[in-house]
């Protein structure tokens, strides 16, 4: 059974965002875009791509050209970056390296890695919440949808990331999907929603409430995502990267991420014109700039 970004669950349940299309060949999933009511363009999954076979992804690129898209933009997946044949990405107009991932391996002895500091932040967090899997996440779709409303209005998020109720319910029950959640005597806490692929688990999305801060939620939930994975006999642990579309030192998230994470993975932005002419017209230009948006008529 295909799990996590690799499902047909996964993708749609993004489909308010576009059409699913799944690549024959490498598995991929995409989304169907519309760009002006005629033309429509193709992009990955957020926040990655996963491919059941990177390999095969240019016999995919030979019917995607021979198609009506103007273009097709997507994220590689840091958990095959170090056994994928980068040759697969070789041609394409835009490839550059994107955001740096989180890991977490889980065959050291992550627990002792810990700073001092980092451990006592551990413990003050447990003493205020208790972290369990839920039994079933699905029970708790209006709740986490409610905490999730809240930080896309205080953070302003746009685009893929604004997801709706219906988008959150759907991701609940994506095979593979594991629910960490956190309470105290008042109720839920927070939670992270976790994707695992094989021996490997990505966290997904977190939802923190009004008071997650004060009690140090985050600590607490980041820890029982580990152990959890770890019970799970999972291998490696994703926790994934900064906000925004680059890595950012001075960002508070990819500093706390990054705190817990025992090594790093590369992910790269992909971008490929299938209709040059079309292209040229909506972008204003015939080719695609390098270190520029991708595609660039959709940062008009």
């Amino acid at each position: 059974m295909l799990t996590g970004y690799l499902s047909l669950e996964y993708a749609r349940s993004l489909a308010e965002f576009g059409e699913v299309i799944t690549l024959a060949h490498s598995g991929i999933h995409l989304l169907k875009r519309d760009i002006d009511g005629v033309h429509h363009d193709l992009c990955g999954l957020y926040p990655y791509s996963m491919a059941s076979d990177w390999s095969a992804l240019a016999l995919d690129l030979e019917s995607l050209r021979e198609g009506d898209a103007v273009s097709l933009v997507l994220v590689t997946d840091p958990f095959a970056a170090e056994h994928r044949d980068w040759s697969t990405l070789a041609g394409w107009d835009v490839c550059r390296k994107f955001k740096t991932h989180q890991m977490v391996d889980l065959r050291r002895d992550w627990r002792n890695e810990r700073k001092k500091g980092h451990r006592y932040l551990i413990r003050r967090a447990f003493a205020q919440q208790c972290v369990e899997v839920a039994c079933d996440p699905t029970e708790y779709a209006d709740l986490l949808w409610q905490i999730y409303r809240r930080t896309v209005e205080r953070f302003g998020l746009m685009g893929i990331q604004r997801m709706s109720a219906a988008s959150i319910a759907a991701q609940l029950e994506v095979p593979g999907a594991t629910l960490v959640i956190s309470s105290d005597d008042q109720g839920i806490t927070g939670a992270i929603l976790c994707f695992d692929h094989d021996c490997s688990s990505n966290g997904h999305l977190a939802f923190l409430s009004d008071r997650a801060e004060k009690m140090g939620t985050s600590y607490a939930l980041y820890h029982g995502c580990l152990d959890a994975a770890e019970q799970r006999q999972c291998r490696t642990f994703n926790f994934g990267s900064a906000a925004g579309t680059k890595d950012d030192p001075d960002d508070g998230l990819f500093r706390f991420k990054r705190r817990w994470a025992n090594h790093q993975a590369e992910t790269w932005l992909c971008g490929m014109i299938l209709d040059e002419d079309r292209y040229a017209m909506l972008n204003g230009k015939t080719r695609a700039s390098a270190n520029g948006f991708f595609p660039g008529y959709r940062n008009r």
